[in-house]
């Protein structure tokens, strides 16, 4: 898979039992719309991609709320549609309909028996690992009745390093499907030598090194060269590929031919130019 890392001075309002890192990789090509980076978490496997996610979801009566990261007394707050789950200063996490950083009442009164005030829920976020939950307890009006518990569902759909290492095979989590391979394909040969993938193609090839396509031939070295070269086809990560001497006619120079097998995912060494910029939040 193809990323490309983005050094940031990323900041955010707290994200509770969540660290941001200050730089993360971007999917770019056929990958594009994916991110990559180390959650710090090893419930989560360190190392994960998500589909342009940047931290978890939450789950409440099967609807999504997805986090907006403006400042609530210090938090990022969760929406979806008009009701909001955000921190308040008076009974801490709440889902309440109203516009986050609203604080809601609630009074007894004792003639009636009854609760008064706001309609709003109560609870700690669920800790950060699939398939958590935490409760969400009536509050204000919500009480009178005997008012039932919501259940709050960690929701993060993302592809986890399956040997909690950042270059490797990712599989899925939460919801997504199909594994994914985080860095460049690398090959070695009988020799000791590697050749690491191309990140994007040139002319509808990619490379491998010094394996070239060329004038219809995958070539390693300088074809027709005096001192050899090799021929072969293009590497294949199910099947060892091997690439055969050659040299000019009536030459007498001698030489071995090289098998190609997969070896690993690596970090490549291409650059390219990434725009950075600086946003301010109005609210």
């Amino acid at each position: 898979m193809s990323f490309q890392y983005i050094p940031t001075q990323l900041r955010s309002p707290t994200i509770p039992n969540w660290n941001p890192q200050k730089g993360f990789w971007r999917g770019i090509g056929t990958d594009a719309g994916l991110l990559a980076f180390n959650t710090n978490n090893s419930n989560l496997g360190y190392y994960v991609i998500t589909q342009n996610l940047w931290t978890y979801r939450l789950k409440i009566d099967n609807l999504v709320y997805s986090p907006v990261f403006n400042d609530v007394n210090g938090f990022i707050y969760w929406q979806y549609g008009s009701s909001c789950y955000y921190y308040s200063r008076n009974y801490g996490w709440i889902l309440h309909n109203r516009f986050p950083g609203y604080e809601p009442r609630e009074n007894y009164n004792s003639e009636t028996k009854q609760y008064e005030g706001d309609a709003f829920y109560a609870g700690y976020p669920p800790s950060v690992r699939d398939g958590t939950y935490s409760y969400l307890q009536p509050r204000g009006t919500n009480r009178n009745g005997g008012g039932a518990n919501k259940m709050l569902y960690f929701d993060f759909p993302h592809w986890q390093s399956v040997n909690r290492m950042q270059f490797g095979k990712y599989e899925p989590r939460g919801g997504v499907s199909g594994d994914k391979y985080f860095g460049l394909p690398c090959w070695r040969d009988n020799q000791s030598n590697y050749y690491v993938r191309s990140l994007e193609k040139k002319n509808g090839d990619f490379s491998y090194g010094g394996i070239r396509r060329e004038n219809g031939k995958w070539i390693l070295g300088d074809l027709n060269s005096p001192s050899g070269w090799w021929e072969g086809e293009e590497p294949k990560k199910e099947k060892p590929v091997t690439f055969q001497f050659c040299k000019v006619e009536d030459s007498k120079i001698t030489g071995s031919s090289r098998t190609l097998l997969f070896y690993d995912y690596v970090q490549g060494d291409e650059t390219a130019p990434a725009y950075l910029g600086e946003v301010a939040i109005w609210r």
